[in-house]
């Protein structure tokens, strides 16, 4: 309803398809995020969106496309080099999604998924010391779930505080 009533808001774009993906409705996000590319708004948070839904259906040719988009025009973001590196792994471009991997994970990323990929990356490799050291980074993480109503709390918490910096 909110995008019916504002279709220029991209918050209300992130918002849901945030929730569809959490919910394993990649094409809903898709197609939602391409709603607000048809709209005129462009994002690096969208096109992160974006990435990650593509890549959950396997279209990993147009998420790297995606995450290289973005990293064209910022370089130092190591969301969309994981973005990129997991497109990279599903083509079986193994030597080069390490590469990227390892770019979003010096630049700071840092979650269970990243240190996944990365071991996945260098088992394919055939650097089982290297994979088990990611193994290890992955196995420190604690499984955290948010349900949907805390989700929910805290993306409109963040909306109310995108609004309020907005205004003054």
């Amino acid at each position: 309803r909110c995008l019916e009533l504002d279709p220029e808001a991209e918050p209300y774009y992130l918002n849901y398809a945030a929730i569809a993906i959490e919910r394993g409705e990649n094409q809903l996000a898709i197609d939602t995020l391409r709603a607000a590319a048809a709209h005129g708004i462009e994002s690096a948070e969208l096109n992160h969106q974006l990435g990650i839904a593509l890549n959950s259906v396997g279209q990993s040719v147009e998420a790297a496309a995606v995450a290289q988009e973005t990293l064209d025009k910022q370089s130092d973001s190591g969301a969309h080099w994981f973005i990129l590196g997991r497109a990279q792994l599903q083509q079986g471009l193994f030597a080069d999604a390490e590469t990227s991997l390892k770019r979003a994970l010096e630049l700071g990323s840092q979650s269970k998924e990243l240190y996944f990929a990365l071991f996945n990356v260098c088992m394919r490799q055939g650097k089982k010391t290297e994979a088990l050291e990611f193994k290890q980074g992955y196995d420190a993480f604690k499984e955290v779930k948010l349900d949907l109503d805390e989700r929910y709390k805290i993306l409109a918490e963040a909306e109310a505080t995108l609004a309020i910096s907005e205004h003054y």
